[in-house]
């Protein structure tokens, strides 16, 4: 590791020293910086891909009767996976045939 120590073996100089910086109304300006422009370029792309994992790069609102929607959570539950899984994969199976 980085050789350091946990706060229970610091004495208390050098714990009162690190605790003046938190004393500070925001403290964490004090180590901050703006992000330079590849720095936000990689963190926009990031993001993106982050976004894309999830699955939730397009959502639609889809019309569906209350009775099938119960149907088929129950399935999704029985599965135990979510709805929105099983929905994804009835439509994907559906429009592959």
């Amino acid at each position: 590791k980085s050789g350091r120590r946990p706060y229970s073996k610091l004495d208390r100089s050098k714990l009162a020293a690190l605790g003046k910086e938190l004393d500070q109304e925001f403290a964490i300006d004090v180590k901050t910086r703006p992000l330079t422009k590849a720095e936000r370029e990689l963190w926009k792309k990031t993001q993106v891909k982050l976004r894309e994992r999830r699955g939730r790069t397009d959502t639609r609102t889809v019309r569906v009767r209350a009775a099938l929607l119960e149907r088929a959570s129950k399935q999704a539950k029985r599965l135990r996976i979510s709805t929105t899984k099983l929905v994804n994969q009835l439509l994907e199976r559906g429009l592959n045939e």
